[in-house]
């Protein structure tokens, strides 16, 4: 996770694991999972074919039943991160991990799906090398030749520009980027002061500063 800014302006961006190993299972069951706001391409590279792993009815199921929980998975991981650089930042991740624990639960037993059985069965099915999967961009984002996604002065440019459109105190205008290993130049602000993109997306000028001015105004507008 990077954090830019100052004491005025913020600005997290993130490459996390849970959120990845939700987008395996759907990937690697083949899910078809129904196309709504917020729901991002398919997986960057090879995965394993999990298809066999579930019945058809029980595909159709967890299918139906991914969409809330990859909701309150990113929900979760944008709370973790807002306001990262604010005193209470421990309190904010210990609430959030709470709220991980309450999404879905510890393996094997991921007891908080227990109300979806076909869900379940599906992440128990496939947990360990979506986790191992999800290891190879979070690795790729630490590099230590690697810097942000989204270059600091364009951040910084963009959070003044809006501040002073916006007619608000800079100290206002925060935002977070959920990066994703996704196809293509994806991304959706799915809150105020949230986005999700891919990782391909920032490296774009255009499609950066586009991203950078929906983020911070959603975020400002609160």
């Amino acid at each position: 996770m990077h954090v830019a800014g100052s004491s005025s302006w913020s600005f997290a961006e993130s490459l996390d694991e849970m959120p990845h190993v939700a987008l395996y299972v759907r990937d690697a069951l083949g899910l078809e999972v129904p196309e709504g706001a917020g729901i991002p391409p398919a997986l960057e590279g090879p995965l394993s074919d999990r298809r066999q792993a579930l019945d058809a009815e029980e595909r159709t199921e967890a299918a139906l039943q991914w969409p809330s929980w990859w909701h309150a998975i990113v929900a979760d991981e944008a709370r973790m991160h807002q306001g990262c650089d604010e005193p209470d930042r421990g309190s904010r991740m210990r609430d959030s991990l709470a709220r991980r624990q309450a999404t879905t639960g510890d393996p094997p037993e991921f007891s908080a799906l227990s109300d979806r059985p076909a869900l379940r069965k599906a992440v128990s099915g496939t947990c360990i090398e979506a986790c191992r999967w999800a290891e190879g961009p979070r690795r790729s984002s630490h590099r230590p030749s690697g810097g942000p996604s989204f270059a600091w002065a364009l951040t910084k440019q963009i959070a003044e520009d809006v501040a002073f459109d916006m007619n608000v105190g800079v100290e206002s205008v925060r935002g977070v980027a959920l990066l994703l290993a996704v196809k293509g130049d994806w991304w959706e602000c799915i809150a105020p002061g949230v986005v999700l993109c891919s990782r391909s997306a920032p490296r774009d000028p255009a499609a950066a500063q586009a991203i950078l001015r929906a983020v911070f105004v959603s975020g400002s507008a609160r």
